[in-house]
């Protein structure tokens, strides 16, 4: 059972008692991921100096205490090479922790080894990426680690998607994108938004979607759609 702290709760109670109580929990979440993009975003390109590098990863440790106006204490970033992409698990982009103290996400967004060039271009070129493990960071935290551990049972393309931890991510990665269209959305008829509201989502994602997840895909859909036209 996932935990809401007061101020969640207060956001939540904000909000118009028309959304569902599911869209209420994910429009919070949205809002704190795109929060903590924007403050992560401002600290790389102002802030290189405070990096540490890593030689382990070929690039470099961002530590929590060294990110101004950051409230994620627990919360580190490794930034490794893109070339490195798929070469190990370890290098992919990834939320990973050790016990509930010390949690890390791992961005693969730099040009070439240990090269800060052009890191903060990068760095909003992967904002999709860093959604979808922040999401990770949160889900993590509010539901003492179930949700994660629950994803990590089977490793097959089919599991790892309709597994709880990948579900939320990828929904709330895509659903970011796809908000950046509120104008659009108003205009379109609920079967229309359907329809367009895919392009915005991993295409595997959709294509993995067992008929389970696709019922509760289309059901957040749904919510999202009335969110935005309240």
């Amino acid at each position: 059972m996932f935990s809401i702290t007061a101020q969640e709760k207060q956001f939540i109670l904000n909000r118009r008692k028309t959304l569902s109580a599911t869209e209420k929990v994910d429009e919070y979440f949205r809002k704190e991921a795109n929060n903590a993009f924007n403050t992560f975003y401002r600290f790389i390109t102002k802030n290189k100096e405070k990096v540490i590098r890593y030689d382990d990863l070929y690039g470099y440790l961002i530590l929590a205490d060294s990110i101004s106006n950051w409230k994620h204490k627990d919360l580190n970033f490794a930034i490794v090479p893109t070339r490195r992409l798929n070469t190990d698990g370890k290098y992919d982009p990834a939320f990973d922790y050790k016990g509930k103290e010390i949690k890390i996400i791992i961005l693969a967004i730099l040009d070439a080894d240990f090269d800060l060039t052009n890191v903060g271009i990068r760095v909003k070129q992967s904002k999709e990426t860093f959604i979808h493990e922040f999401i990770h960071y949160l889900d993590f935290n509010r539901s003492n680690n179930k949700i994660l551990r629950k994803g990590k049972i089977n490793r097959s393309i089919e599991k790892y998607i309709n597994s709880p931890a990948e579900f939320n991510a990828y929904y709330q990665e895509g659903a970011t994108e796809l908000l950046k269209h509120k104008k659009k959305i108003k205009l379109l008829s609920f079967n229309e938004f359907n329809k367009y509201a895919l392009k915005f989502f991993h295409s595997s994602f959709i294509k993995n979607m067992n008929a389970v997840y696709k019922k509760k895909f289309y059901k957040r859909l749904y919510n999202l759609y009335n969110n935005v036209l309240s």
